[in-house]
């Protein structure tokens, strides 16, 4: 596995921060989530780019993705 920096913005729908920290709280660190009108941007380094995504994938639509490799 190789550390990836993994940055989305999703619908906000009816979610709150907590929850999305909740979910991703361990399968990465450097989580930061901030707000952009009806959206979040969720910022994530992690070895586990397929399980963040699908965590996400679950409460909201993904509507922009960014991974960077870290090295």
């Amino acid at each position: 596995m190789s550390l990836i920096e993994i940055e989305l913005i999703i619908e906000k729908k009816n979610l709150s921060k907590e929850e999305i920290k909740e979910r991703l709280k361990n399968l990465g660190t450097s989580l930061v989530i901030g707000e952009i009108k009806n959206f979040y941007k969720i910022h994530i380094h992690t070895d586990f780019e397929e399980a963040v995504i699908k965590e996400i994938e679950k409460i909201s639509k993904i509507a922009q993705i960014r991974k960077t490799p870290l090295t």
